[in-house]
């Protein structure tokens, strides 16, 4: 299987590759050193992987996720994944991308459990695995077909988190309701925003996510009642969960 370095550079781990990515592990950093604030849990951002529109079904989703690669890339330069179906891994290299990674992110269409069968995941080793951000839940004719010829249309999306730290996640960030594929482009560079730029925690991110989901509601008060203030109201139907530890912050 060949990997894909933040879908870009098209190469294979070498030998020598293989023993600086265990130097990192020893202490070696390649990305600009982050403080991590008191209470929290670093997360090596030299270990992060990706899986973007699998299917090649979503160029909306798949220009996001390169643009945002590109734009952070004193961040994401070590990061490893496959974007769009040319890239796609081979049947059981799944397993791989998702077991050798301290942090993960899946954007797609429909769930992750449409592409790894729900008993699956149950049996994955992912102790290794801190964090895991799921930015799916978007529909199209062609994915929801391809869905119910699976497992997947059975498994909601609280239930999917369960699975995942059964499976040894520490934390899973992912978005409970339906979304457009353009929201979830939005969805991927905010999210970036707030993990890589502002350096928050998971916890964080999710809640600066569905604050950013509210807008002043601008309905009038009621004849002969006085306004109590500014009260918000949601401008997506999309909302976030944040399933584990909240305190994991990619350093």
């Amino acid at each position: 299987m060949s990997m894909r370095k933040d879908g870009r550079k098209g190469s294979g781990r070498s030998e020598s590759q293989n023993k600086k990515k265990v130097d990192k592990k020893a202490g070696t950093k390649s990305a600009p050193g982050r403080a991590v604030a008191a209470g929290c849990l670093p997360v090596p951002l030299a270990d992060v992987g990706y899986l973007a529109d699998m299917h090649a079904e979503c160029p909306t989703i798949a220009d996001a996720m390169r643009t945002t690669l590109n734009h952070y890339h004193q961040y994401t330069a070590n990061w490893e994944g496959f974007i769009g179906i040319a890239e796609r891994p081979a049947a059981g290299a799944w397993e791989a991308v998702l077991a050798d990674r301290k942090a993960f992110f899946y954007c797609g269409l429909e769930g992750l459990a449409a592409e790894v069968a729900p008993f699956k995941i149950t049996q994955l080793a992912l102790k290794e695995c801190l964090l895991m951000i799921l930015l799916d839940q978007g529909h199209t004719r062609e994915s929801l077909l391809r869905t119910s010829r699976s497992h997947a249309s059975s498994v909601d999306t609280v239930t999917l988190a369960r699975m995942l730290t059964i499976a040894g996640v520490g934390c899973v960030t992912l978005n409970y309701l339906p979304a457009s594929p353009a929201q979830n482009a939005t969805h991927i560079q905010a999210l970036m925003t707030e993990l890589l730029e502002n350096c928050r925690s998971a916890g964080q991110a999710t809640q600066q996510l569905n604050l950013g989901m509210l807008v002043p509601d601008q309905t009038p008060d009621s004849p002969g009642q006085q306004g109590s203030g500014t009260a918000y109201r949601a401008s997506a139907c999309a909302a976030f969960i944040c399933y584990g530890l909240p305190n994991l912050v990619l350093s």
